[in-house]
């Protein structure tokens, strides 16, 4: 048709006018003066000639309209087909031979005209695919972003390019890579909000550049739920605390996490739990589990870790702590808990601390030191069952013997204040006090008459008596977290000579516990009777 430009290039100028003559009706011809046109042209006509001596312009015009079909015809009057294709590297795609027929040449034109038709419908079609895609698509080559369509506009803005350049991930994977890459994650903020891309390139020969096709993916969505499923499977459903699964896999089982630094570990159990579900109501069991939590998060600092650990039981990791810090922390919490709710049930926690310092790489002896101290702190405070049948036992040891609750009481108060001037801590204090309580529970297996004697005891009686540091030990070894406690009932009759008894041990072989009792339980023999 004559809207479609034919550009003819040959020797001979006579050969030139036959063509332009045989086909100007109907089609628009240029000539090699026509440059500013050549970009629009539909069909190329060369003889062999022309064609090495403009080899570099023709092969420019076919790669610059890639991939749209931009037909060449040569004419020749040499008959080897395949010869004269050899030398077009690929692009011929039809020759005439001199003389030249104006029919049979309109036909071919004809023909190359309908394919590169064909080949611009099929171009638009693509264009319309690849335009409306529900993923962003951006072509770029050396020299910047060649395309991007409408999804990618969308995703990343009007203003793409600049927004490319200003994220320093999105910067990286499409102008400093400048290479493939597969699902390649990136996190950016449009108009306040985060999103998500997934980003997948492949290299794409075209006109003989390096061009590199972006595919990018909207998974915020996705993301989010991925989030929500990971805080699900993290977080305790009731509390919204961390649980004890994300303990495990974050904590215990990458120690490493914690390591080279100083960290204070608390934790927290709540007093009578299992009996207020029992006796009021599980609904209420929750409540005061959820009241609790909101006090520990009230108090804690932004960068500690809270975990509900068990039923009852919480934990409280404090990244760069001292002792005196992680304790001061755990008081806190220990008071703001004790208080009455909805008028039922005095509150309270039992509460233990302890320190891994920077050298320790032992998290769990650190957290198993915690809990001891925290089953110390209940057993003194006589909130556990165990503390029960051990008040149970003393009584009767009480009705057995000549000891009394006034000398309990104030080997109690004794205990604590030379412990004090000792330079006991807080936990080798609830230690002593135990001591105090329970240094003679082995007499409970002494015979009475042996007990209540009001003359000298002979050697016989006297070693049965003897035995009562190794049966009380037996019985508070027994108690799981009051193994300090046990030694201490074990020596407390040991002497700083070497002359005591069970195990006859010198010096500083005795506990220290043990010793303080040594000294008060003969101070407030003394002092006081006993009856």
């Amino acid at each position: 048709m004559k809207n479609d430009k034919i550009l003819i290039l040959t020797k001979h100028k006579k050969d030139f006018t036959l063509l332009k003559n045989n086909l100007s009706f109907n089609y628009n011809i240029l000539d090699i003066k026509n440059l500013d046109e050549f970009n629009n042209i539909d069909l190329i006509i060369t003889d062999q000639y022309s064609y090495h001596d403009k080899k570099n312009l023709i092969n420019k015009l076919i790669k610059d309209q890639k991939p749209l079909l931009l037909p060449l015809i040569m004419i020749s009057r040499n008959p080897q087909k395949g010869l004269i294709r050899e030398g077009f590297n690929g692009y011929l795609n039809e020759y005439v031979k001199m003389p030249i027929s104006k029919s049979v040449i309109l036909k071919k034109i004809k023909k190359l005209l309908e394919l590169r038709f064909y080949s611009k419908q099929v171009e638009k079609k693509y264009d319309l695919i690849v335009e409306n895609s529900p993923v962003g698509i951006i072509v770029t080559d050396n020299n910047g972003i060649k395309y991007c369509n409408s999804y990618a506009v969308k995703l990343l803005g009007h203003n793409f390019e600049k927004i490319i350049i200003n994220n320093l991930e999105l910067k990286k994977v499409i102008f400093d890579l400048n290479n493939e890459v597969e699902n390649y994650e990136v996190k950016f903020k449009k108009t306040g909000a985060e999103k998500y891309l997934l980003i997948n390139s492949k290299i794409m020969p075209y006109q003989d550049h390096k061009t590199l096709i972006y595919i990018i993916k909207d998974i915020t969505k996705q993301k989010k739920r991925e989030k929500e499923i990971e805080y699900m499977l993290y977080h305790d459903d009731l509390t919204n605390l961390y649980n004890r699964k994300y303990l495990n896999d974050s904590i215990l089982e990458n120690p490493d996490t914690l390591k080279d630094i100083s960290v204070g570990f608390i934790v927290l159990d709540i007093n009578n739990l299992k009996l207020i579900n029992e006796t009021l109501s599980n609904q209420l069991g929750d409540k005061i589990i959820q009241k609790i939590s909101r006090i520990i998060e009230r108090l804690a600092d932004k960068k500690d870790l809270i975990f509900r650990a068990g039923g009852d039981e919480f934990l409280v990791i404090l990244p760069e702590r001292n002792l005196l810090e992680t304790e001061k922390l755990m008081d806190k919490i220990k008071l703001a808990s004790e208080e009455k709710y909805a008028d039922q049930v005095q509150l309270s926690l039992g509460a233990g601390a302890a320190v891994k310092k920077a050298s320790n790489k032992n998290i769990f002896a650190v957290i198993k030191k915690a809990t001891e101290n925290m089953y110390l702190n209940k057993l003194t405070e006589n909130y556990s069952f165990k503390s029960h049948i051990i008040k149970s036992v003393l009584k009767t040891l009480q009705v057995k013997s000549f000891e009394t609750e006034d000398h309990a009481s104030r080997m109690d108060q004794l205990a604590i204040e030379l412990g004090k001037k000792a330079g006991l801590n807080r936990y080798q204090l609830d230690e002593l006090s135990m001591l105090a309580k329970l240094h003679d529970i082995g007499k409970v297996a002494i015979p009475e008459s042996i007990l209540k004697k009001p003359a000298k005891l002979n050697q016989k009686e006297y070693d049965i008596i003897k035995t009562h540091p190794e049966i009380g030990y037996q019985i508070v070894e027994s108690i799981p977290h009051l193994n300090e406690v046990a030694l201490g009932v074990l020596s407390h009759h040991e002497r700083w000579d070497g002359n005591g008894y069970p195990q006859g041990l010198k010096g500083e072989k005795t506990p220290l516990i043990a010793r303080i009792i040594t000294i008060i339980d003969s101070f407030d023999v003394m002092t006081n009777e006993r009856s």
